[in-house]
């Protein structure tokens, strides 16, 4: 919120989880990697005027650094389409790459 208007939200879809379970997708196209601790998967929307803002950057890389403070959380996730540039650059600018975030076929909540 800016002030008292919502702009959007931004969390995580559940508790960190084996990644195992997070990619238990019979879509899922890639390389699975071990990794210590839990997955959990990031999620975000800014409205409509608050877009281009930064507000996305932000609320996602605080809760990278939150997840990574817990010491509980592995790897984030993020299902994002691969034609959302818009969701990508965020992602890419918080220190992700495409490959690491787009998960083609997967059935995004």
């Amino acid at each position: 919120m800016l002030g008292r208007t919502l702009v959007g939200h931004a969390g995580f879809h559940g508790p960190p989880v084996p990644i195992s379970e997070a990619l238990d997708d019979p879509t899922f196209e890639g390389r699975i990697d071990r990794c210590r601790g839990g997955v959990v998967e990031i999620g975000y929307t800014v409205l409509a005027p608050f877009r281009g803002s930064g507000l996305a950057v932000d609320a996602t890389g605080a809760l990278l650094d939150w997840a990574r403070s817990t010491g509980e959380v592995g790897a984030v996730i993020a299902c994002v389409r691969p034609d959302n540039a818009a969701s990508l650059a965020v992602l890419e600018r918080i220190g992700g790459s495409r490959t690491n975030w787009i998960m083609p076929g997967r059935r995004c909540r």
